[in-house]
């Protein structure tokens, strides 16, 4: 978040195609990260567009998989603060 760190330009909270130079600046809502979005209309389709993944390219990625919450919460003690990396 841009309002985390020292003199913040748009690399501090973005997504970046490095390969591509494609950054997409990311807003909030609430908590939550965003990018507007909208569908593409006929010309885009018959563009030769690079197709960027914003997720894993992969058959058995599952963004509902538990694990991600569990690893996630193995970072927390029972109060929510971060557990020290050498305890975790």
């Amino acid at each position: 978040l841009k309002i985390q760190v020292n003199n913040a330009n748009i690399e501090d909270y973005s997504i970046y195609f490095p390969d591509n130079g494609l950054r997409i600046p990311l807003s909030l809502s609430g908590v939550f990260s965003y990018f507007n979005t909208r569908a593409p209309n006929d010309g885009d389709l018959e563009d030769e567009l690079n197709i960027l993944y914003l997720t894993p390219d992969h058959d058995k990625w599952n963004p509902h998989n538990e694990a991600y919450s569990f690893n996630e919460k193995s970072y927390l003690d029972y109060q929510s603060n971060l557990i020290e990396h050498n305890y975790r």
